[in-house]
């Protein structure tokens, strides 16, 4: 654990020496690296100071050690691939996460499309939200909705932002007020104060 804590505290602050120093210490004492070190490791090569090899590297590592995918893995290689704009990688890990049978797959999910909102990539943000709701749309929580409505409020595509919002008011999901506000000002920019009357009305004001 203490290991685990020096390992984000140094790659936080993108001392490497000390995380060569650190891993070096672990081996010389025969402590292997657990699957959160491997994660602060994915964090470090692929979003802190993104390097490729190097994050290939440590992937290969940890498959020959046995250590699997979990939440935090998979979560900080979306971003991994994200930041190193590897989409082809990002489609290959979602087809292990589907494999692996992965229960938290709506939080991966919900990850994904920020990424693919960050670089304007639509026609995956419409093939993952489309995509969910044909296959799991019950499982479907708050945050994939509002994340999938900051997406298309952001590409101004308000039918989209509609028709999510009333199947949110379906299965009985409210959308926060901040992300409804977002919401509610691309409604009246576009035009359609209608619309943006029934957002407010399904805004849920408590505190998360």
């Amino acid at each position: 654990v203490t290991y685990n804590i020096l390992f984000m505290l140094y790659i936080r602050s993108q001392q490497m020496e000390k995380v060569e120093e650190l891993m070096a210490e672990m081996k010389a004492q025969g402590i292997d690296p657990s699957h959160h070190t491997y994660a602060y490791l994915i964090r470090l090569h692929g979003v802190e100071l993104p390097d490729e090899n190097e994050l290939e590297r440590v992937l290969q590592e940890m498959r020959q050690k046995g250590i699997g995918g979990s939440l935090v893995i998979y979560g900080f290689l979306i971003d991994a691939y994200g930041k190193l704009k590897r989409f082809d990688k990002l489609n290959e890990l979602m087809e292990e996460v589907e494999r692996s049978g992965f229960k938290n797959k709506v939080e991966l999910l919900t990850r994904l499309l920020v990424v693919y909102q960050a670089e304007e990539k639509h026609d995956m943000v419409d093939k993952i939200v489309d995509t969910a709701i044909a296959t799991k749309k019950h499982e479907l929580d708050t945050e994939f909705f509002e994340q999938a409505l900051r997406c298309y409020t952001s590409s101004q595509n308000y039918s989209k932002v509609q028709s999510l919002l009333a199947m949110m008011d379906e299965i009985g999901l409210k959308p926060d007020s901040g992300v409804t506000a977002e919401v509610t000002k691309a409604l009246c920019q576009a035009g359609d104060l209608e619309a943006a009357s029934e957002a407010v009305k399904n805004v849920d004001f408590a505190p998360r």
